[in-house]
């Protein structure tokens, strides 16, 4: 988060903006466990606990990112004062689209908001032993259970 110090120096002019992006941003970010949650129920609970819990993430993901930074860092026409630190301020907002696996144009906005706020709030995850570690993990349990795991 000590990033945001950073923005809210260098585009002193969007700092409405960037409030109330981050403001929404948190917003989004607080209904990605409920998400989470659903995916554990079984799946003849899901159409309740949809209609009752996940209104509020189902706004945020049937939104791409570029929609809301759009909505809220709109573009003036070019030339005119903010146009250029308007389109920076959004580029920079997004800039960990890379570890969402696509770009703003087709990420959800709730999983784009898990990782612009998530990740710099809570960290990200690394296995002990390195990502080879799951894999070595999984082998145990499908072994455990009867399987058998076959390479080439």
């Amino acid at each position: 988060e000590q990033h945001l110090g950073e923005l809210f120096q260098r585009f002193p002019d969007q700092s409405d903006a960037l409030r109330a992006y981050l403001s929404y941003s948190q917003a989004a970010l607080q209904t990605v466990p409920l998400f989470f949650l659903s995916k554990a129920l079984p799946q003849w609970l899901f159409p309740l606990y949809r209609w009752l819990f996940l209104g509020g993430f189902m706004r945020y993901a049937g939104r791409t990112t570029e929609e809301v930074l759009r909505e809220f860092f709109p573009v003036p026409p070019s030339g005119k004062e903010g146009s250029h630190n308007s389109s920076k301020l959004a580029s920079a907002l997004c800039g960990l689209w890379v570890d969402t696996g696509c770009p703003p144009q087709r990420c959800s906005f709730a999983f784009s908001a898990a990782v612009l706020r998530g990740f710099p709030l809570s960290g990200a995850a690394y296995p002990l032993g390195g990502p080879t570690q799951i894999v070595r993990d999984l082998i145990e349990v499908i072994e455990g259970a009867g399987g058998r795991v076959l390479v080439r």
